[in-house]
């Protein structure tokens, strides 16, 4: 497989796979994420308030890991801010930060907990 810059990727192991995997849902990602990003610090902030608020409703059942979850709530609030940003962006700088691409998926949970949206975006 060939990346963006042209050159072949590392092939990893399970076992490296796997190791990433782990060390990227213990530790906390999200100021890495952050940063990979480089988007303004608003949306940082109001991403990380609605992270907040959807893991603390009742009616939250864990779909997605809290770093996944971050990563939706980013590519949300971007959106609605007009902010421009990709999926496969997200994708591509979430790999390189944490050795694991994520890509938003807020269709999963977001027709749901639209409430929460409105409420944190005002």
């Amino acid at each position: 497989m060939v990346n963006e810059g042209g050159t072949p990727e590392k092939v990893l192991g399970k076992s490296e796979i796997v190791k990433q995997t782990y060390e990227t849902h213990v530790e906390d990602g999200t100021k890495k994420i952050a940063s990979a990003l480089g988007l303004p610090l608003r949306v940082v902030v109001l991403a990380s308030l609605l992270q907040k608020e959807v893991e603390a409703h009742p009616y939250w059942d864990c779909r997605r890991t809290p770093h996944a979850l971050f990563v939706d709530c980013v590519y949300v609030v971007a959106k609605r801010t007009g902010v421009k940003i990709t999926s496969r962006g997200i994708a591509s700088k979430t790999k390189t930060a944490l050795g694991i691409g994520t890509q938003p998926r807020p269709r999963e949970w977001t027709t749901q907990f639209d409430f929460l949206i409105d409420k944190v975006l005002g």
